[in-house]
């Protein structure tokens, strides 16, 4: 298998994902299964949330998170709980709330740019701010690598007809992102209603909505129908998930373990399906920089150049949820540099997983670690710009067959290098959503036309 190399591989996914599928997919942890937790405090939280013991949904480094129901609200919540009440736990918590509460209300990050020793910042990407701010533009870095990789929303490609009815920069501001994060409902608080320990049960705990099946799920059991998506459902997901990072990035945000097991279908009001990211516990704002103990991640989604640095500070081992096994002091609280197309290359290896049903570098990461017994191997692999691209012969000449944008786009996400990669904004301008990316701009534009005719409407001497 290694000796073929990712693309010659993967081909046969193509013509039978069933049995391709099943022959290298190991099942996924159904966290679903009895799960009872002896130690668990009272069932009922905030005398309204009652916790289903032996319904379990999943299970993080810090946490537990059960079913439940909100008794007040008369319906299903996901109350998660916290294992501990340490510093780690408590820490993770705090920040868990701060950033969910900052993405509900839409609140971007402020967090500043802390500077290094020599004055520069520990977050690659971010670029000078214009002259005039428009609210979008980083603070200023000295790190050209990643200077032409900016981040600026106002440069999303907007059809001149819609232009015409409404400006880019109220479009772009009347972008709603919260509904591409599950909602908190309720979250333990101390005394004096802040963040913190629940006095009464005490114990900590985050309530959020209950959405429905996994990404992870749904292609496991795809794989086990035989089924394939087509070239529509492709760009739709897709464009779900890229719209996930774009809503993040936008608010200050980088995530580092983005993956299908953390994104879930919720169904929406209007009876349509909408695709969430449920688990915020690692992200990390944008504008200083990250410790090595913060930083979650599955080195099956790992961009090469967070691999690149995990080989350099010699911490390759993760948990099995994903974060730095302890070492020593020094190391869990060393500075690593951040860079959004991180988020970008975990986008792209999601949007594979669901054309072949399996992590395509799951076989790779096996393999290696039975033969080594390490995971160095898969990581120096990873890292090396130079060694095969993921897509490339045969398999670029099966996702031509599905669609030739879509293995361009791929293929951009998919670049080893970073500074060849494509950045949030090239894969939300992208000519492969381009018919979606304009139908909801219109869309978005109705709204602001009927919101303002409204407005005028109300303030007008008539209505008086």
């Amino acid at each position: 298998m290694s000796q073929r190399g990712p693309a010659a591989w993967h081909c046969a996914a193509l013509s039978d994902p069933k049995s391709f599928a099943t022959s290298c997919r190991r099942k996924p942890n159904k966290c679903a299964a009895r799960h009872k937790d002896q130690s668990m405090p009272q069932e009922l939280l905030q005398d309204r949330f009652k916790i289903s013991r032996d319904h379990v949904l999943g299970e993080g480094s810090y946490a537990v998170v059960y079913k439940g129901l909100d008794r007040k609200g008369l319906k299903n919540v996901a109350v998660k709980l916290y294992k501990e009440i340490d510093e780690d736990a408590t820490r993770s918590f705090k920040k868990s709330i701060d950033v969910l509460l900052g993405i509900q209300t839409g609140m971007r990050s402020s967090s500043k740019t802390a500077p290094s020793e020599d004055g520069r910042s520990d977050v690659s990407d971010t670029e000078p701010p214009d002259e005039i701010d428009t609210g979008w533009a980083e603070n200023s870095t000295d790190w050209a690598e990643f200077a032409t990789r900016s981040f600026d929303p106002s440069m999303v490609e907007i059809p001149s007809h819609v232009r015409r009815r409404s400006s880019r920069g109220e479009l772009i501001r009347k972008i709603d992102f919260s509904s591409c994060f599950v909602s908190v409902v309720s979250y333990s608080k101390d005394e004096d209603d802040n963040p913190g320990l629940d006095a009464e049960s005490e114990s900590l705990f985050i309530v959020f909505e209950l959405g429905g099946e996994s990404l992870e799920d749904r292609l496991v059991r795809y794989a086990d129908e035989g089924r394939k998506l087509s070239a529509d459902e492709h760009r739709s997901l897709q464009w779900a998930l890229v719209s996930i990072v774009f809503g993040l990035h936008t608010l200050g945000y980088v995530h580092l373990d983005i993956k299908p097991a953390n994104i879930v279908s919720f169904d929406m009001p209007d009876k349509k399906e909408q695709w969430k990211l449920i688990d915020l516990d690692g992200a990390l704002n944008s504008g200083k920089p990250a410790l090595l103990k913060d930083c979650v991640t599955t080195l099956q989604y790992l961009s090469p150049e967070l691999a690149g640095t995990f080989l350099s500070m010699k911490v390759c081992a993760r948990d099995k949820f994903g974060r730095a096994r302890r070492g020593r002091e020094e190391t869990d609280n060393q500075p690593i540099k951040l860079s959004r197309l991180m988020d970008v290359w975990s986008v792209g290896m999601c949007a594979m997983e669901a054309i072949f049903l399996v992590p395509i570098l799951m076989p790779w990461y096996d393999e290696w670690l039975r033969e080594t017994g390490t995971e160095e191997k898969f990581l120096n692999w990873l890292a090396d710009y130079h060694s095969d691209p993921i897509i490339t012969g045969d398999l670029r000449d099966a996702l031509r067959e599905i669609d030739e944008d879509m293995c361009n786009f791929l293929e951009g996400m998919l670049q080893k290098d970073p500074s060849k990669r494509f950045s949030i904004i090239e894969c939300i301008n992208h000519t492969w959503f381009e018919k979606i990316r304009h139908s909801h701009l219109e869309d978005l534009a109705g709204i602001l036309e009927r919101s303002e005719a409204a407005d005028s409407e109300a303030q007008s001497p008539a209505a008086s």
